[in-house]
C-alpha cells in the first residue's frame, strides 16, 4: 500500500475513544510480529492484548498518545503511547511466562537507569512505544508521531521525555534529536534471566536502551 500513499494521506491527531480499538489492533499487529523482544519470544496475542489494552486505556485517559490516521480508509496507520512518568502505568499482575519476561526486562532498564535521569518526574512524559502499520512504512510515520507527540507535550508544560527503545530503526530516529541522551544500556546477549539468555538469539538488534531528551527540541512543532 505504501508504494500508494505519500505523507500527505495520513493525519494525526490524539489518541480518542473512538480511535483506541484500531489503535490497540495496530499494536498488537505490531508488536507480535516485529517488536525484536515480543516476536522473539513468540509472545501470544492471550499474554500481550490484556497488557497493551490496560497500558492504552491507561494512557488514553491521560491525553499525551498520537495516532496516525489514513485520511482516505480511516484506518489507523500508527500509534505513539505517551504517559506522565509521575503518573505511569505499572502492571501488577502476571501476563503469562513469556510476557511476564519480557516486562520484567524493561523494568530492570528503568530501574537502572532510572537514579540517572536528569529530570523531574512531575515535568516529564515516559515514552511507551510505538507502531506504525507496515503497510505505511517508509512514509515517515514514526518520525511524525515523535514530532507531534512531543510538541504537545512540550506545548502542556512538560520539558523531558525519557522511554526504553528496543529496535535500532528506532534508536537512530531518537539519535537524531539534539538533546538525546543514551542514559542506560543493556545487551539482549548479556542479559540472564534465571540462568538461561532469553535473548540470546536476537541478530539484528544489540541492546535495549534507556534514554532522555529535552522536549524543547520539539518547541516549534513538526519539523520539515
Amino acid at each position: 500500500m505504501s508504494s500508494f500513499k505519500n505523507h500527505k494521506d495520513i493525519e494525526y491527531r490524539l489518541l480518542d475513544q473512538d480511535s483506541f480499538q484500531a489503535s490497540l489492533d495496530c499494536i498488537v499487529e505490531v508488536f507480535l510480529k516485529s517488536e525484536p523482544i515480543t516476536s522473539l519470544m513468540k509472545v501470544g496475542v492471550g499474554e500481550f492484548l490484556p497488557f497493551a489494552s490496560g497500558l492504552l486505556r491507561h494512557a488514553l485517559g491521560q491525553g499525551l498518545s498520537w495516532v496516525a490516521v489514513d485520511r482516505i480508509t480511516g484506518e489507523v496507520a500508527g500509534i505513539r503511547v505517551t504517559t506522565k512518568l509521575d503518573e505511569d502505568f505499572e502492571p501488577r499482575v502476571s501476563f503469562g511466562p513469556k510476557m511476564d519476561v519480557v516486562v520484567e526486562f524493561l523494568s530492570s532498564v528503568s530501574e537502572q537507569g532510572r537514579p540517572l535521569l536528569a529530570c523531574s518526574p512531575k515535568k516529564s512524559v515516559h515514552s511507551h512505544m510505538v507502531a506504525v502499520d507496515s503497510r505505511y512504512q517508509g512514509l515517515g510515520v514514526a518520525k511524525t508521531l515523535l514530532e507531534r507527540a512531543s510538541f504537545w507535550a512540550w506545548w502542556k508544560g512538560y520539558e523531558t521525555s525519557v522511554g526504553e527503545v528496543t529496535s535500532a530503526f528506532n534508536q537512530r530516529i531518537l539519535s537524531k534529536i539534539p538533546s538525546y541522551k543514551a542514559i542506560h544500556r543493556v545487551s539482549y546477549q548479556e542479559f540472564q534471566k534465571d540462568g538461561r539468555r532469553p535473548f540470546e538469539a536476537l541478530k539484528d538488534h544489540s541492546e535495549c536502551v534507556l534514554f532522555q531528551f529535552d522536549l524543547s527540541d520539539f518547541s516549534q512543532g513538526v519539523q520539515s
